[in-house]
């Protein structure tokens, strides 16, 4: 299973990493702005994820969760996905994941969490990371006592959004920056099974990050996965029951 590091690592510095190569889209009218209080209760549950993939040091964003009696932490399924290989998922060998980092301050306020392989999940359906919106999500299996104890007050919870959905707060780590950011935007359309898209301002890193609807910042309702072309939205996907049940299922799975 995981195993939590609270010394001084070797986390490559924001401006080593790399971002997927997937659209990510900006919009002034709801503009990025740095989240004040990374450290703080509404926020410390979000971190930076860090991995290799095909030689590249890669940087994603990732929440830490818990459903019943289980731990995980939630991101987007392209971000461990390396390809398709005769209809097999092959999935990255670890990644890092810091929540609350502050590259400006306190880097690691809650230390660090590496999940290996064997503890990574993502839908079996999820096969073309520039098409596969519905399907992208994934989740990291983490022991309890892997994760510093001040995290476990109010961890966020997995919440099936009620219509209307208005307004929402993307939050995640934009490659190049060394602090949380965060922007708030409106839900435009909804599309089944679970697709959104809002005009939220998001940047290459943010992929993974949790959808949340103020001022419920506990309640993670989806999922942010990329930009929609050249329009100034971005898209996610949104919690339903389905998605809740494997969750559950897959993270309270004996091996």
């Amino acid at each position: 299973m995981a195993a939590i590091h609270t010394g001084p690592g070797d986390i490559p510095q924001p401006q080593q990493l790399f971002a997927e190569a997937r659209p990510q889209n900006e919009n002034p009218k709801h503009p990025l702005a740095p989240v004040k209080d990374p450290a703080g209760p509404a926020n410390r549950h979000v971190g930076k994820l860090n991995y290799l993939k095909k030689g590249k040091t890669l940087g994603a964003t990732g929440t830490l969760f818990s459903i019943g009696a289980a731990f995980g932490i939630l991101c987007a399924a392209h971000s461990p996905l390396i390809e398709i290989v005769d209809g097999a998922q092959i999935l990255i060998d670890q990644a890092t994941f810091v929540p609350a980092y502050n590259g400006g301050g306190m880097a690691e306020p809650y230390g660090r969490i590496t999940v290996p392989r064997k503890d990574m999940w993502i839908p079996s359906d999820f096969r073309d990371p520039a098409r596969d919106d519905a399907y992208d999500y994934a989740v990291m299996r983490v022991d309890r006592e892997q994760i510093d104890q001040r995290l476990l007050e109010g961890l966020p919870q997995l919440k099936v959004p009620e219509p209307p959905y208005n307004t929402i707060q993307v939050i995640g780590f934009p490659v190049g920056e060394s602090a949380m950011y965060y922007s708030t935007g409106d839900i435009t359309e909804v599309r089944p099974p679970n697709i959104c898209d809002y005009d939220a301002s998001t940047l290459g890193g943010m992929s993974g990050g949790p959808l949340r609807r103020l001022p419920h910042f506990s309640q993670i309702i989806g999922v942010h996965g990329g930009g929609v072309g050249t329009q100034p939205l971005n898209r996610g996907v949104l919690m339903n029951r389905d998605m809740i049940a494997v969750i559950k299922e897959w993270l309270e799975r004996v091996d």
